[in-house]
C-alpha cells in the first residue's frame, strides 16, 4: 500500500471531482498530501482492491482511505463525508458487486415535451450534486434516455440543416445543457451515455430529399430501418458531429428495437466515425430485437472500442413477475465470454413497464433478483426508472414536480435495495422503516404502515403477471383485440410457460434470442384457468383461485395500511400514498374478479348439464358486473385499461354473457349434448394455441400439432350438427355448420396451396383471380363468449375479405393484380391518405418469395396503396431463429396502374424480372405468398396461404407457384 497524492496521474482526470468530494467533509479541501477537514485528515492509499471498492480506517486522528481506482477514491470520500455528517462510524470496507452500474435518467431535450425539466434550464450546480449522488451510491455511469432520435435537438447541423425543425438557438441551448450534465458526471469519474434507436432519421430529412417514407398525417417521427444513401450519409454525420461537439459523452447506448439485427448499419455508419473520433468511444448494445448470435459475435469482434451487452432482466417480459433473471445470459456469455453483460433493471418502460408509473418497492424481491443475476453470470446492471429515485438526495425542484417527488419518496426503497445489494448488505425491515421515516419526516410506526402499503400494492403486478404472463410485444399486445384477461383460454399463458421456450417455435420478429438452454427458470406452480376447471387435471399449488384470493388480500391490506398511515385528512405525500394505494386496490380487485369470471366461463367447456352451464354463465356475468365498481373512468392506468392494451370491453361482455344465458335457458327442443359437443370442439381447436402464437415461427412439428387439434375438433362439431339435425333444429344446425366449415377449411389449409402462373394475355382481364381470407392465427385472441354464442347466432368464422389477386408472367416482369369489390371507396381513400408514407401504407400489399425453395431466405416486396412505389427487404434465417433482416430499400423500375369507382378498386403492378433475380424458366417453381390489408386496420390481414400470423411471411408457410411459360 502506498500514499497517493491528489495530483497523482491516477487522479488527474478527476481533479475537479476530487475537490468537490472533499468539500463534502466539514471544512474539507484538497491539500498537497491528501485532504484536510475539521473531522480529521484523509490520506489516500493505493491498494489493489479489485474494482472501485474502498476501505476506510481511522488511526491517530486521521482517516486512511484505500482504493484502486479514481472512482473508488471519490466514492470513498463521499461515503466518509456522509458517515461523518450522520455521526456514525465511518470505518468500513466496501467492495461493490457488479463491474458496471449505470443509472438512466429521462432527459428532456425540448421544452414542452413532458417529463422532467428541460435540460437547457437545469444549471451546473444541480448536475454536480447529481453526479456526486451517483458516485456516493456506487454507480459508475449515467445514461440519458432522450427520445428516439436525440440528435435533431442539440447538433448545430452545419450539414443536413434540412433535417431539423428546431431553431439554432434552441439547439445551442440544449447542447449547453448536455455539456453541463456530462461534464459534471465525467469530473466525478462517471461514464456518460446517450440512448438512441439505431437507424432513425427525421421527417425533415425525408421531406427534403423526397424519400418515399414519412409523409402521413399520423407520422410520429419514428422513421427507421430504411436504407438509402442519404440516410447513411446523415447517420454518419450525426455520429461524427456528436463526437466533435460533445466530447463529454463517453458513448452511445444503442437500441435495436426499430431495426432488428441491424449490424450492417452499425458497421457502415457508426464504426467509421468511431475510428476517426479523437477519443475512445464506448458502446452498449441493447439486445432487445437483436437475436442473431453469430452476427453479434462478429459485431462485438469488430467493435472499435469498449463494449457492453445489455438485456432486459425478465424472461420474455416487460414486467417483474418472479425474482429469476432471464437465463439467456448464460448463452450470451458462453458465446461472448470476454464481453461485459449487463441486465436492465428498475421500474421503467425499458424493462418493467407495468411497474414504471405505479407505487412499487419490494426490497426482498429486488435483492433475490440481483442474486439470481449474479448466479447466472451477469457482470453488470443498468438501473432504469421513470420517476427519478435519486430525488430524496437531490434538489428535486430543479427537475421534477410534486407528484414525482412523492412517488420517488415512496418508491425509493427499490433503489435502496439495489444499493444495499451492491454494498453486500441485506436490507432489513427495520432499516427500511427508519429510512422511510426519515424521508417522510414521520415516526417509525407510521413509516411501517407506509412501507406495508407500498409492499402490499407491489404484489399485485407480480401476481397478475404470474397468472397472465405474456407481455412481450410479439406475443400479445401488438395483436388486436387484447381487451381482457378472460377473452379466450390460451391468449395469456402463465409465467411458468417461459420454461417451454426451448421447445416452442421462436418469434418471427427478433425481440429475443431463441433459448436453447433447457432450464426450468420458473417454478411449475401455476396453471391456466381452463386447466384448473378441467376435472381431469389436478389443481396446481398456486392455481388461479389462489391467485385471485391473494390479489384481493394484498389489495385490501395495502389500502388499509395507506389510510391508517395518512389519517383522516391526508396531505402532500400521504395524499399521494392513498391515491396510489386506491389505484392498486382497484387494479387488484379487478384482476381477481376477471380470474373468477374466467373460472366460471371456462367451466362451461366441461359442464354435462344445461343447468350447470346456465349457472356458470350467470356467475361469470355477475363477477364482471361486480368488477365494474373498481373500474373508475378517471383511473386509466389501473382500471379502465389494461397495461399496453386496448380499451376495456367489460360492459359488452356482460351483455354477451347475459344473452348466452338467456339462449341456454330458453332454447328448447335440442339436446344439451349438442351444445356440449360444440363447445368441446371449440376447446379442442383452441388447444392448438398452446403452441401456435401470433408472430411465432411455424415449422413442420407445429403444423402436425395444428392438424391433430383440428382432427379432434372436427368430429365434435360434426356430432353437434348431427344431433341438431336429428332434433329438427335446422337453424342451430346451420349455425354449428358454419363452425364446422371453418374447421374443415383450416384442416385443408394445413397443406400449403399451389397455383400456376400463366403468361400475360392467356386469360381474360378479369379471369384467374384467387380469393383470399382473413389470416387470423387460429382465431388467436378472439372473444370466447361470442364463440360459444355462435351456437345460437350465426357467426362468420371465416371472415373472408372482398379481396382477390392474380399473378401473370409478362415480358417486362411479374404482373401482380389486386382488386377489392363492394367497399366504400371514400373511406378507403381517406384511410390511405392518412397513412400515406408510413410503414402501414407499405404493408397494405406484401409479396413473399423464396426462389431457392430452401426455407432460409425470404424476399419481401412491399407495394403501397395505389401502387405508388416498390420496396424490398429480405429475411435470412440461420438455423432455428437466428436471422438477418435487411433494412427496407426503395426500388426503381416497378410500374403500377390503379383504377377505382365508388365501390371497388384494382391495381395492376409490374415488378421487373431483374428485381426478382431474373425471369424464371418454364416449369420453374417458386415458394410464394401474398398478404394484403387494404383497410389499413389491425387484424384485417388477408393472405393466400395462411401464415398463422399478422405478417404471413413465415418461411414454412409459403405456397408454391409454377410458371407455365418461359
Amino acid at each position: 500500500m502506498r500514499v497517493v497524492k491528489p495530483g497523482a496521474k491516477k487522479l488527474q482526470g478527476v481533479a475537479e471531482g476530487l475537490k468537490r468530494a472533499a468539500a463534502e467533509l466539514p471544512g474539507g479541501k484538497v491539500s498537497g498530501d491528501g485532504i484536510t477537514s475539521r473531522a480529521g485528515g484523509v490520506v489516500l492509499l493505493e491498494e489493489d482492491l479489485g474494482g472501485d471498492g474502498f476501505v476506510i480506517q481511522r488511526e491517530r486522528g486521521r482517516y486512511g482511505l484505500a482504493a484502486s481506482t479514481a472512482r473508488g477514491f471519490l466514492s470513498g470520500i463521499l461515503n466518509l463525508a456522509e458517515a461523518v455528517k450522520g455521526g456514525g462510524d465511518a470505518q468500513c470496507e466496501v467492495y461493490p458487486r457488479f463491474t458496471s452500474r449505470l443509472y438512466k435518467h429521462e432527459a428532456k431535450l425540448m421544452p414542452g415535451r413532458g417529463g422532467h425539466t428541460y435540460i437547457g434550464d437545469v444549471d451546473e450546480k444541480f448536475w454536480i450534486e447529481y453526479a456526486k449522488t451517483l458516485v456516493r451510491n456506487h454507480f459508475t455511469g449515467m445514461v440519458f434516455y432522450a427520445h428516439y432520435h436525440p440528435f435533431e435537438f442539440y447538433l448545430d447541423f452545419e450539414e443536413f440543416g434540412e433535417a431539423t425543425g428546431v431553431s439554432a438557438k434552441q439547439r445551442a441551448k440544449t447542447l449547453a445543457g448536455l455539456k453541463r450534465a456530462f461534464s459534471a458526471a465525467r469530473a466525478m469519474g462517471l461514464d456518460t451515455f446517450m440512448q438512441h434507436y439505431v437507424t432513425h432519421f427525421t421527417p425533415g430529412l425525408a421531406k427534403a430529399h423526397k424519400l418515399p417514407i414519412g409523409e402521413a398525417a399520423v407520422d410520429d417521427g419514428r422513421l427507421a430501418a430504411f436504407r438509402h444513401p442519404v440516410v447513411d450519409a446523415y447517420s454518419r454525420y450525426v455520429y461524427r458531429r456528436t463526437f466533435e461537439l460533445l466530447p463529454e459523452l463517453s458513448g452511445f447506448y444503442l437500441n435495436f428495437e426499430s431495426s432488428n439485427n441491424s449490424g450492417d448499419f452499425i458497421r457502415r455508419c457508426l464504426f467509421p466515425e468511431m475510428k476517426k473520433a479523437k477519443r475512445p468511444v464506448q458502446l452498449v448494445y441493447r439486445l432487445w430485437d437483436f437475436n442473431s448470435l453469430p452476427e453479434m459475435v462478429k459485431l462485438a469482434k469488430d467493435t472499435p472500442g469498449k463494449l457492453r451487452l445489455a438485456h432486459k432482466v425478465m424472461d420474455r417480459s416487460d414486467v417483474y413477475y418472479y425474482p429469476k433473471a432471464d437465463p439467456r445470459v448464460i448463452e450470451w456469455k458462453k458465446a461472448l465470454p470476454d464481453t461485459e453483460f449487463m441486465f436492465l433493471i428498475g421500474p421503467c418502460h425499458n424493462c418493467a413497464t407495468v411497474q414504471s408509473s405505479k407505487m412499487w418497492a419490494d426490497a426482498d424481491f429486488v435483492q433475490r433478483l440481483l442474486a439470481d443475476m449474479e448466479l447466472k453470470g451477469a457482470d453488470s446492471f443498468a438501473f432504469h426508472t421513470v420517476f427519478d429515485l435519486l430525488i430524496p438526495e437531490i434538489d428535486w425542484r430543479k427537475i421534477a414536480g410534486e407528484r414525482e417527488r412523492d412517488m420517488a419518496l415512496l418508491n425509493r426503497g427499490h433503489l435502496e435495495a439495489v444499493i444495499d445489494y451492491v454494498r453486500g448488505r441485506r436490507t432489513s425491515i427495520s432499516a427500511e422503516k427508519k429510512r422511510l421515516a426519515d424521508r417522510l419526516g414521520t415516526d417509525v410506526k407510521t413509516a411501517g404502515e407506509v412501507r406495508r402499503a407500498v409492499l402490499e400494492g407491489s404484489q399485485i403486478s407480480l401476481l397478475e403477471a404470474q397468472q397472465h404472463s405474456n407481455r412481450s410485444a410479439y406475443d400479445s399486445y401488438l395483436l388486436p383485440g387484447r381487451n381482457s384477461t378472460y377473452q379466450e383460454p390460451f391468449f395469456y399463458m402463465t409465467m411458468c410457460d417461459v420454461n417451454n421456450d426451448p421447445a416452442l417455435p421462436p418469434p418471427t420478429e427478433t425481440a429475443w434470442l431463441a433459448r436453447k438452454l433447457k432450464l426450468k427458470n420458473i417454478p411449475e406452480e401455476m396453471q391456466l384457468v381452463v386447466d384448473y376447471v378441467n376435472p381431469g387435471i389436478k389443481a396446481a399449488r398456486r392455481n388461479p383461485a389462489v391467485i385471485a384470493r391473494e390479489l384481493e388480500r394484498h389489495a385490501l391490506a395495502g389500502l388499509k395500511a395507506a389510510k391508517k398511515a395518512a389519517g383522516r385528512r391526508p396531505e402532500g405525500t400521504f395524499a399521494t400514498l392513498v391515491s396510489e394505494a386506491t389505484r392498486n386496490f382497484n387494479w387488484g380487485m379487478r384482476r381477481a374478479a376477471e380470474i373468477r369470471a374466467a373460472i366460471q366461463l371456462y367451466s362451461v367447456f366441461f359442464d354435462r348439464t344445461r343447468g350447470a352451464a346456465v349457472r356458470h354463465v350467470e356467475k361469470a356475468a355477475a363477477e364482471l358486473s361486480g368488477m365494474l365498481k373498481y373500474m373508475k373512468a378517471d383511473d386509466p392506468l389501473s382500471a379502465r385499461r389494461l397495461a399496453l392494451e386496448e380499451a376495456s370491453v367489460a360492459e359488452k361482455d356482460i351483455r354477451h354473457l347475459k344473452r348466452l344465458g338467456r339462449h341456454l335457458k330458453g332454447a328448447k327442443g335440442f339436446q344439451y349434448r349438442a351444445f356440449a359437443a360444440y363447445v368441446g370442439s371449440i376447446l379442442a381447436y383452441g388447444n392448438a394455441r398452446r403452441r401456435v402464437r401470433g408472430n411465432r415461427t411455424v415449422d413442420g412439428a407445429t403444423m402436425r400439432f395444428i392438424g391433430e387439434r383440428l382432427d379432434e375438433a372436427i368430429p365434435l362439431a360434426g356430432e353437434a350438427v348431427r344431433l341438431l339435425e336429428e332434433a329438427g333444429r335446422k337453424r342451430l344446425a346451420g349455425n354449428v355448420g358454419e363452425w364446422l366449415r371453418y374447421l374443415e377449411t383450416e384442416r385443408a389449409e394445413v397443406k400449403q396451396p399451389a397455383m400456376d402462373v400463366k403468361a400475360a394475355g392467356e386469360s381474360g382481364r378479369d379471369d384467374g383471380f384467387v380469393g383470399m381470407r382473413h389470416d387470423q392465427c387460429l382465431r388467436y385472441g378472439e372473444n370466447v363468449i361470442l364463440d360459444m354464442d355462435g351456437f345460437f347466432n350465426r357467426t362468420d368464422f371465416m371472415r373472408v375479405e372482398p379481396v382477390s389477386f392474380r399473378l401473370e408472367a409478362a415480358a417486362a416482369g411479374l404482373v401482380v393484380s389486386l382488386k377489392e369489390e363492394g367497399v366504400d371507396m371514400k373511406q378507403r381513400m381517406d384511410r390511405w391518405e392518412t397513412y400515406r408514407g408510413t410503414a402501414s401504407d407499405r404493408a397494405t400489399e406484401v409479396l413473399f418469395f423464396d426462389r431457392e425453395g430452401r426455407k432460409q431466405r425470404v424476399e419481401e416486396y412491399r407495394i403501397p396503396t395505389k401502387g405508388t412505389g416498390l420496396f424490398r427487404r429480405s429475411v435470412t434465417w440461420r438455423g432455428r431463429q437466428e436471422m438477418a433482416i435487411e433494412e427496407e430499400t426503395p426500388l426503381k423500375g416497378g410500374k403500377g396502374r390503379f383504377a377505382h369507382d365508388g365501390t371497388s378498386w384494382r391495381l395492376d403492378y409490374t415488378i421487373p424480372w431483374k428485381l426478382l433475380g431474373g425471369r424464371p424458366k418454364k416449369g420453374e417453381k417458386w415458394r410464394f405468398n401474398i398478404a394484403v390489408c387494404p383497410a389499413v386496420d389491425r387484424n384485417r390481414v388477408s393472405s393466400w396461404c395462411p401464415g398463422y400470423d399478422m405478417r404471413a411471411g413465415k418461411t414454412e408457410r409459403l405456397g408454391t407457384i409454377r410458371f407455365t411459360s418461359g
